[in-house]
C-alpha cells in the first residue's frame, strides 16, 4: 500500500487472505437471504452531497462535505463527480425507484471508499455494509445487530460484543436537543472550541476530543436516554432483551454517538477488547428519515458498517 497517499495495492499474498474473509462474509449472509449489490466508484456529487448533510446544520455540513473527494476536471474545475464515501445513501437512492409499500430489501456490498482524512489526503479503505430497507419493526433491528454478531464471531473474533444506545425519534429528541444546547452554553467557556461547536450543531455527535475537561462535562450533560418516549424505550427494551436472549454480550452506553445526523432509535457500535480498552470495528442503527430526505419516499432502514483499514 503507498502510504502516502493512502492507496491500496494488493499483490497476491494479500489477496487470498482477501478472498478467503470476503467468501465467509458471502456465505453467512447468503444464509440470511441478503444479496449482493455493487456500487459504481464513482457517484453523484449532488446525491451523495444531500445524503451526508440530511437533517445536519450548516456548520457542521461543510465540515462533512469537505471529507468527499471530488474529481478534477483537466482545467482544474471540480467535476460533478466524486469517489464513493460510502454507500448507505447510494443504495436508498437506488432502491427508491423500484421499491413498494411493505416491500422489504435486505441488501449488501463490499468494496473500496474514499474519504479526505483530517490533513486532507485521500484515503481508501475498504468498507461492508448491510442495509435491511422497508421494515421499521423492531425485529429488523435486531435482525441486523445479530447478524453483525455473526459476521464477526464466524471469523473467529469470539470476544465480540454490543454498545447500544437510542437517539429517540422526531418526537422525543427536540426536548433533548434544546436542553443538551442550554446545557452547552453555560459551559462554553471551559469547553473547547471544536467540541462546543461540534455539539451545539449536532448534540449525538462524536467529537473524539481527548480533553479530560471536555469529557467530564459531556458525560454530567443531559442523556437522552431520560427523554424517550414510550414507544422508543419499549422498542429499547425490546432490542435488549432480544440481544440478552442470543447470549450477546451488551453495554448501554449513554455516551455513544455517531458522526452522521440521520440515525434514530436503536444505534450500536461493535467493539473487541484491545489494550486494557476497547477497539470499535463496526457498528450502525436505524435511519428510518434519510429516504424521504433524499427520494422523496418513506423507506424505513436499518443497518451497520464495518471497516478495513489495514493489511490482512
Amino acid at each position: 500500500m503507498n502510504t502516502s497517499i493512502g492507496i491500496h495495492q494488493f499483490m497476491p499474498d494479500k489477496v487470498w487472505k482477501w478472498k478467503i474473509l470476503e467468501h465467509k462474509i458471502a456465505h453467512i449472509l447468503s444464509l440470511h437471504d441478503y444479496q449482493e449489490i455493487r456500487l459504481s466508484v464513482l457517484q453523484d456529487y449532488h446525491v451523495i452531497h444531500q445524503g451526508i448533510t440530511a437533517l445536519m446544520q450548516e456548520d457542521e455540513a461543510l465540515t462533512a462535505t469537505q471529507a468527499i473527494v471530488n474529481l478534477s476536471q483537466p482545467n482544474g474545475d471540480l467535476s460533478l463527480l466524486t469517489l464513493r464515501p460510502e454507500g448507505t445513501i447510494s443504495v436508498l437512492h437506488h432502491t427508491a425507484s423500484i421499491i413498494k409499500d411493505r416491500d422489504v430489501h435486505r441488501f449488501y456490498y463490499l468494496g473500496p471508499m474514499f474519504r479526505k482524512e483530517e490533513h486532507e489526503a485521500p484515503s481508501e479503505f475498504h468498507q461492508l455494509g448491510v442495509e435491511l430497507l422497508g421494515s421499521d419493526s423492531v425485529m429488523s433491528e435486531n435482525e441486523v445487530i445479530s447478524l453483525a454478531m455473526k459476521i464477526l464471531q464466524g471469523l473467529g473474533l469470539r470476544d465480540a460484543r454490543l454498545e447500544l444506545n437510542s437517539f429517540g425519534c422526531s418526537s422525543c429528541r427536540p426536548a433533548y436537543v434544546s436542553d443538551m444546547k442550554t446545557y452547552l452554553q453555560k459551559h462554553e467557556n471551559v469547553l473547547c472550541e471544536h467540541c462546543f461547536n461540534t455539539l451545539y450543531t449536532n448534540p449525538f455527535a462524536d467529537t473524539h476530543c481527548t480533553d479530560s475537561k471536555c469529557t467530564a462535562i459531556i458525560d454530567k450533560g443531559p442523556k437522552i436516554m431520560d427523554y424517550l418516549c414510550p414507544r422508543c424505550k419499549q422498542n429499547f427494551s425490546k432490542v435488549k432483551k432480544v440481544q440478552a436472549n442470543l447470549a450477546h454480550q451488551y453495554t448501554v452506553k449513554p455516551s455513544l454517538f455517531k458522526n452522521f445526523a440521520y440515525y434514530n432509535e436503536t444505534v450500536f457500535d461493535l467493539v473487541l477488547s484491545s489494550n486494557g480498552g476497547v477497539q470499535v470495528v463496526g457498528g450502525g442503527g436505524r435511519y428510518d428519515y434519510l429516504s424521504q430526505m433524499i427520494t422523496g419516499k418513506n423507506i424505513p432502514a436499518v443497518g451497520f458498517l464495518s471497516e478495513y483499514r489495514q493489511h490482512l
